[in-house]
């Protein structure tokens, strides 16, 4: 089954889903934005990898560019 993400603009719309969303007895689970980062990272990561291998010096030189 697929999942959709949403992202509420401020408290009274989240808290306006929220509330649809129990009264249609939808599982929910809250995302804390670290986690939603470390998704969209790991999310990143694996549409990026090509399998690759890279020495850690490249990998050095990579991050100081960024």
């Amino acid at each position: 089954m697929k999942a959709i993400l949403v992202t509420p603009k401020n408290t009274k719309e989240y808290d306006f889903v929220l509330e649809i969303l129990k009264r249609m007895n939808m599982k929910i689970s809250e995302l804390s934005e670290e986690q939603i980062e470390d998704f969209g990272m790991s999310y990143l990561m694996k549409e990026k990898d090509t399998g690759k291998k890279m020495t850690r010096k490249e990998l050095n030189q990579l991050l100081e560019n960024v």
